[in-house]
């Protein structure tokens, strides 16, 4: 990270960089035990980074208000477990609401396949993406199934 924009290599050689004046916004999520960056570009991209400890919250907020001028917000999800709620499509993503708050989002790039089902016109099969560089002890999700109260268009 510098004034010019943010860079991140991964073990396997991966790469994202990402220009400061591209930038939109910047929320902070509390995952689990740790905390995630989550970073919006102008044309709509996301980027989500996360193990971060609570106490980097501070330094990320100054950074991205003193560097490019953008406020950092923290952002609630929903934990509270439940099954049924209400999808969007948003910023490039499929977003999923339990009342007005988000429980979960899964980028649109990460989605390699999407159909309907054959048997039953409520269910919606998402296929991912297989990230080969973790190793094969990692698991990863490959598919997620979504029930609908209302019939799914083809």
């Amino acid at each position: 990270m510098n004034t010019e924009g943010i860079g991140w290599r991964s073990k396997g050689g991966q790469s994202v960089s990402i220009v400061g004046t591209d930038l939109e916004e910047v929320q902070w999520l509390r995952i689990s035990k740790v905390w995630q960056i989550r970073l919006k570009t102008k044309g709509g991209t996301i980027y989500k980074f996360d193990g971060f400890k609570d106490q980097d919250g501070e330094f990320f907020k100054k950074f991205f208000k003193d560097n490019f001028g953008i406020e950092m917000t923290e952002s609630k999800l929903s934990t509270k477990g439940w099954n049924w709620g209400e999808f969007k499509i948003q910023d490039s993503s499929l977003s999923f609401y339990v009342g007005e708050e988000k429980a979960f989002d899964i980028p649109l790039t990460e989605v390699a396949q999407a159909g309907v089902s054959a048997t039953k016109s409520n269910e919606v099969a998402l296929e991912f993406h297989q990230d080969d560089t973790t190793s094969e002890t990692v698991e990863s999700l490959v598919e997620m199934r979504l029930f609908s109260k209302r019939r799914c268009r083809r």
